[in-house]
């Protein structure tokens, strides 16, 4: 029994470190042409709906793609306002706003609150980014630990053999 105990203790399982992925999608209208598109990157601390900060460690990054346009703006780089809920939606503020600090970059703003459009500004081409029909859509989560997946195997291999032994001893009882 004591041998089962250290071996389970080898096998704690250990909160999921994977990066929140959203990916972003939105139609030009003006200063780009089709479709504008981007990679959201947060830790997995992050608590969905809550303002993403700056100085905190849930940003990683916030890629960008369009016709005119190209860049990704990592931390510590970065301010924001707003936050992000796992449905895609924005929290309350209605906004999210990622730019880098100095000097003055690229400047990312995704704004759900009136109308849902997003502008991006990237000097030194000048004529911004602009677009509505955008969405912001969570394509991974957290993924579990080997560590995680040890201690389920673990657990199914001692329930299997609990079922043995108890069928074990049905047939000697019976015999």
């Amino acid at each position: 029994m004591a041998a089962f105990f250290l071996t389970a203790a080898l096998f704690h399982p250990a909160p999921s470190r994977a990066d929140v992925v959203f990916d972003f999608s939105g139609v030009c209208t003006s200063g780009c042409t089709g479709t504008a598109t981007g990679v959201l990157t947060l830790a997995d601390s992050y608590a969905f709906g809550s303002d993403i900060l700056f100085g905190w460690p849930d940003f990683i990054s916030f890629a960008y793609s369009s016709s005119s346009s190209s860049f990704e703006i990592a931390a510590p780089d970065f301010n924001s306002d707003g936050g992000i809920n796992a449905d895609g939606s924005f929290n309350w503020q209605g906004i999210l706003d990622f730019f880098t600090r100095a000097p003055i970059g690229p400047v990312f703003t995704a704004s759900a609150a009136n109308a849902r459009e997003f502008e991006v500004y990237e000097p030194p081409n000048g004529e911004p980014d602009f677009g509505t029909a955008f969405t912001f859509t969570l394509v991974s989560g957290t993924v579990p630990e080997p560590s995680t997946w040890a201690m389920m195997l673990l657990g199914f291999a001692g329930l299997g053999y609990g079922r043995y032994r108890k069928a074990r001893q049905a047939a000697a009882a019976s015999a």
